[in-house]
């Protein structure tokens, strides 16, 4: 994965493909996210952010705000986590939206993230709101990786929480989802 995205952030740059260009890094950005490298994602994040502002393409800036929201979460930082994703969440245009290659709805996974931020500052009610505006707006979507998503966040605030039971409950709808799917990272 890492060879591949970066292997065509170097064909983009040397075509001038912007939009290209941001994809690739954004997929080296999750990439990195995924595998703990934080501080890179971070790094990648920050350029996405200024990318989208250069491009001026209302539809990447949801995307890049998630991206540097991201790692901040995993490192702890949840308050400049939580504002990254509200300017994602705010900068989302349904309207006008379409998915990157191999990514979540941004605004859904915004919420999935918010909502764990929230719990985190102490905001338990409004955690719960995110989580499941999160998850409505994913079905609304008709997108599975974007539920799956919604849902396995959902479940570690179930956790967080103390509730087995509704952890239980988004459990026994992921599961299936996520095998039927082959989203081995939510099952």
């Amino acid at each position: 994965v890492e060879h591949n995205y970066t292997r065509a952030r170097a064909l983009s740059e040397e075509a001038g493909e912007k939009r290209s260009l941001f994809e690739a890094v954004w997929g080296l950005a999750n990439y990195h996210q995924a595998r703990g490298h934080l501080g890179l994602a971070e790094d990648l994040g920050r350029q996405l952010v200024e990318m989208a502002a250069e491009i001026a393409d209302p539809q990447l800036a949801p995307w890049a705000h998630l991206q540097f929201g991201g790692p901040k979460f995993w490192s702890g930082e949840y308050a400049a986590s939580l504002a990254r994703l509200e300017r994602s969440i705010a900068s989302y245009d349904a309207e006008q939206y379409r998915f990157l290659p191999g990514g979540p709805d941004p605004c859904v996974a915004s919420r999935a993230y918010a909502a764990l931020c929230l719990w985190q500052l102490g905001r338990s009610r409004e955690a719960l709101e995110a989580s499941r505006a999160a998850i409505q707006q994913a079905r609304e979507l008709r997108h599975a990786f974007s539920l799956g998503i919604a849902l396995c966040f959902t479940g570690s605030l179930h956790q967080l929480r103390g509730d087995p039971k509704a952890a239980l409950e988004v459990a026994n709808e992921v599961i299936p989802l996520a095998t039927d799917h082959g989203f081995p990272l939510w099952r």
